[in-house]
């Protein structure tokens, strides 16, 4: 089959018993690859001076569109100069994928990321959405130009200044990476300045009502969690079925504990799911936030008020630890 190949093209092909082709009708050797299990890639096709045809994976169609997809075959296509070359050039294509910043992102700053940054699955993802446009373009097309473009658009839609800001930050230290690496020879963004924001912001307190209505709606939650569960028994037992164990402990699950914690001493999300009963000191009232777990990576102590100390004491009495390293609100699977 030959068509312009289009993103309603690569949404309408529909997998077959059997791998088959879409031939691009405007550059020559551009194809859709699809595959039985569904799996849909762009390849560059293309012949060796001795007559061979070979094919070249360019990229999933999952992760660039159509006209990315096309403009990586021509750089592709450019670079090797097929017609020319006395030689198989895969290792130039090799080359010329490597120049982008998806193939970049995949095979260079992914697994360096994976092995010195913390919560590096969000980061990827918030790159790989925010700069989707840009996957397939080459490193060096990367530019002060493009990201003003880029700035400008999300404040059109409504972005903060922050929000911008944040996003800019993400991707100027993956591109210096590629600076130091020697990918590109300098970074695109020198001298770029951020947007201005307000520096001071505005801190948010939970006031009495706030806290007030929190605790009940914590309570409530609790106290409809145990009627439900007595319901369900009464119903197991007049079909004879074994009864679940009542929710008669003091706390039904972790959800109301974490809350307390987190108003009581004032740590993030990754310092609540991250600590370890070991760090949990109920003798001298102090709780550890180690430096792998801590924003900074630098350990701290907080001490424990009456009702955090009362908190971990009751969790921990119901939870049983098998061990100091046990997460304090782990999963089932220890999770």
């Amino acid at each position: 089959m030959r068509c312009k190949i289009t993103k309603s093209v690569v949404a309408s092909a529909t997998p077959k018993l059997t791998p088959f082709q879409i031939h691009d009708s405007e550059l020559k050797g551009f194809l859709l690859r699809v595959k039985p299990s569904g799996a849909r890639s762009y390849y560059l096709e293309y012949r060796t001076p001795e007559g061979r045809r070979l094919r070249f994976r360019l990229a999933e169609a999952s992760k660039i569109d159509p006209d990315q997809a096309r403009t990586l075959a021509k750089i592709a296509a450019g670079d090797v100069d097929i017609q020319s070359r006395k030689k198989d050039q895969r290792q130039e294509f090799d080359r010329a994928r490597q120049r982008t910043l998806e193939v970049f992102l995949d095979e260079q700053y992914e697994p360096w990321a994976k092995m010195h940054l913390k919560s590096v699955k969000p980061l990827l993802e918030a790159l790989r959405a925010d700069f989707k446009a840009w996957m397939g373009k080459p490193m060096t097309d990367i530019n002060r130009w493009l990201v003003e473009g880029w700035r400008k658009g999300r404040l059109e839609k409504g972005r903060s200044p922050v929000t911008v800001n944040r996003a800019v930050q993400r991707i100027h230290g993956t591109l210096s990476k590629a600076v130091e690496w020697s990918v590109i020879d300098r970074h695109p963004f020198t001298g770029l300045k951020p947007l201005e924001t307000d520096k001071r912001g505005r801190v948010r307190f939970l006031s009495a009502d706030d806290e007030a209505r929190l605790r009940t709606a914590l309570i409530k939650r609790e106290t409809e969690l145990r009627a439900q569960r007595d319901r369900f028994n009464e119903w197991r037992v007049i079909r004879h079925i074994d009864v679940l164990p009542t929710r008669d402990r003091y706390f039904v699950d972790y959800i109301r504990p974490i809350v307390l914690l987190a108003m009581n001493t004032g740590l993030r999300r990754a310092g609540l799911l991250g600590l370890k009963w070991a760090d949990v000191d109920l003798h001298f009232r102090l709780l550890t936030v180690t430096g792998a777990i801590a924003k900074n990576r630098q350990s701290r102590h907080i001490p424990l008020n009456a009702e955090a100390l009362d908190v971990l004491s009751r969790w921990k009495n119901q939870r049983v630890p098998a061990s100091p390293d046990q997460l304090v609100f782990g999963g089932r699977k220890g999770e």
